[in-house]
């Protein structure tokens, strides 16, 4: 389960759930085990910073949309959190039933048990506050990786927050851009679709090295033109939001670097 857009404003995707066939929130230990089950080189992880300076892997800023309590994630104790029932408000009906309330409790874990679970595994890390005191707690987390592992591992966030963690460690992996970073790239790329015949990249399109862009939105580009104008500018690709095979085919036939997908055991299908 997927939630994209918790807010403060308890507008709360978690209503409003789709059944993809899983039975395990996003974020959690076994939604990364089944993830890895299913094929995915790595499993995106989003990360919290708790009121005693712990780091946590759960998506929301706010606790209402997911449990069964209110208030800030950096409101809570790493202690209180987990006490907290992760799946209380989970449903597919708008509301009206919670069909996995009490499965929760004690799934919002700490970084440090993901790491030993799995590890010199990767992670793709997106750390959702955007501090410096964020990236200073999940230092210590990352020494705990081995280094092969690190140097596997992508980041999605703040771009001083990467330099931050580089200077820490230099082998870290990627820098992927998110939506809102590429997002007047791929707009000027939507606009001026010409653009791809002319190979023309704006200066602000070229200062990341990995893009990642919404296959739902830009797909119907041409995977193949935009490939050839971002390779010619040493830029590679990733495809976001990719939820069928053909699209995962039709970009690796393009040779993007890679996907990121909410539905790995539907696209990857030679796994189920």
């Amino acid at each position: 389960f997927h939630n994209n857009h918790a807010n403060l404003f308890g507008k709360c995707s978690t209503l409003h759930l789709s059944d993809m066939g899983s039975k395990h929130s996003e974020n959690t230990i076994d939604a990364v085990e089944k993830a890895l089950e299913f094929g995915a080189d790595m499993a995106e992880i989003d990360l919290r910073r708790t009121k005693d300076n712990k780091i946590v892997v759960f998506h929301d800023q706010e606790l209402s949309c997911k449990t069964n309590t209110k208030g800030l994630v950096i409101g809570h104790t790493y202690d209180e959190l987990k006490k907290l029932d992760a799946y209380y408000r989970l449903s597919f009906d708008g509301g009206n039933t919670f069909p996995f309330r009490g499965r929760g409790v004690g799934e919002i874990r700490e970084l440090s048990d993901y790491i030993e679970k799995f590890s010199n595994t990767p992670f793709h890390f997106n750390p959702k506050g955007k501090s410096r005191a964020e990236v200073e707690a999940l230092i210590p987390y990352l020494a705990l990786m081995t280094k092969e592992a690190r140097r596997r591992s992508y980041f999605w966030g703040n771009y001083r927050q990467y330099k931050y963690i580089k200077s820490n460690f230099p082998e870290f992996g990627p820098y992927l851009t998110n939506g809102w970073q590429s997002l007047q790239c791929l707009n000027f790329i939507k606009i001026w679709s010409k653009a791809l015949e002319w190979s023309y990249l704006p200066s602000y399109c070229q200062n990341y090295k990995n893009i990642t862009i919404d296959v739902q939105e830009y797909l119907p580009l041409g995977p193949d033109k935009l490939s050839s104008i971002f390779f010619k500018h040493f830029i590679q690709l990733w495809g976001y939001n990719v939820l069928h095979p053909f699209e995962m085919d039709k970009l690796k036939r393009s040779k993007w670097a890679g996907i990121i997908t909410p539905k790995i055991g539907s696209v990857n299908e030679k796994n189920r």
